[in-house]
């Protein structure tokens, strides 16, 4: 064009053809790009351990773990409680999705010297907001029991925790709304607890729950759960706990054996509120044991009430 051997029109229709194969051959390099790493998985990391999921979300995987340790001085009244110092917990879990409605979770308890199995189940949410669960999981009893370790108020949870079922192995049912839940299940005493028979029984176990009030900063809560437990033949039962710390292993409520167990109802009633820093928890719950036999059938109960203040400003949070 400098040279006066092409027109200015000419050199344009060059130009603007040069440009559209350089744009054309960018956009298949993107293309090629964008295929070759469609399927490479997203790596995260944060406070609740790695995750990995694929671009397109139907595949979660995460691993983690906790570690807590507790350290208690006892004042040696009537009792000797014994001081010292333990790993309370120490826990590693895998847990994801697949195809976005299966989850599943595998979690492993190395303290004190043991190993033991805590969540590992297997469920189903692809009918929401129904979830089905079935392994060994936590039955819908007691808030303070289905508050995780790592959030209850205290070291340890209050004195009738010695009631609550806990983890077994059983099929549970739950589905929720803005401000409701509700859950139930069947179950199997697959692991061993301080008021579980020696011998495998079942129990059928429900919850439901309301926050007739809540908003960003404030909550109020509500609950009422039952279950009702029997044995598989002659049996025995002992309801007993720790002064609400597990470094003693002195149980100062402890009924002693109850021979001749049958069945026992649990009734659970709870209450929270949450306004700002400050938060009550309450809860009341009492079984009733009938025993195979002559004589008469006992009842127990227990209740706790605490309230909690943030100095620094923040809150409970509530899901």
């Amino acid at each position: 064009r400098d040279k006066g051997t092409i027109s200015d029109s000419d050199y344009r229709a060059l130009q603007n053809a040069a440009e559209a194969e350089t744009a054309a051959s960018k956009e298949e390099v993107k293309e090629q790009v964008t295929e070759a790493t469609k399927d490479i998985p997203v790596v995260k990391t944060g406070s609740s351990g790695l995750k990995i999921e694929s671009k397109d979300g139907n595949f979660k995987f995460q691993v983690g773990g906790r570690v807590m340790a507790d350290v208690a001085s006892y004042g040696k009244d009537e009792t000797k409680l014994g001081s010292g110092a333990e790993i309370r917990r120490a826990r590693l879990f895998a847990k994801g999705t697949v195809y976005k409605d299966w989850f599943y979770k595998a979690q492993i308890d190395f303290a004190g010297n043991d190993t033991s199995l805590k969540d590992v189940y297997l469920g189903y949410q692809g009918f929401k907001p129904v979830k089905v669960k079935i392994g060994n999981h936590k039955e819908p009893f007691s808030l303070e029991e289905l508050t995780s370790s790592k959030y209850i108020t205290f070291m340890e949870r209050g004195l009738p925790n010695a009631f609550s079922p806990g983890r077994d192995v059983g099929l549970s049912v739950s589905t929720h709304g803005e401000s409701w839940g509700a859950s139930a299940g069947y179950f199997f005493d697959g692991v061993e607890n301080d008021s579980s028979p020696d011998n495998q029984g079942w129990g059928a176990t429900g919850r439901a729950h309301m926050a007739p009030w809540k908003n960003d900063t404030s909550v109020i809560h509500l609950g009422l759960a039952t279950s009702y437990r029997r044995a598989d033949g002659e049996n025995e039962v002992r309801f007993r706990e720790r002064p609400e710390s597990h470094v003693t292993s002195t149980r100062l409520v402890n009924t002693g054996t109850l021979d001749n167990y049958d069945n026992q109802t649990l009734i659970g009633a709870e209450a929270a509120a949450v306004f700002g820093p400050f938060s009550m928890q309450g809860e009341y719950i009492q079984t009733s044991v009938d025993l195979d036999g002559p004589g008469s059938d006992p009842d127990f109960n227990g209740w706790y009430v605490f309230g909690s203040y943030f100095l620094t400003g923040e809150r409970r949070p509530y899901k």
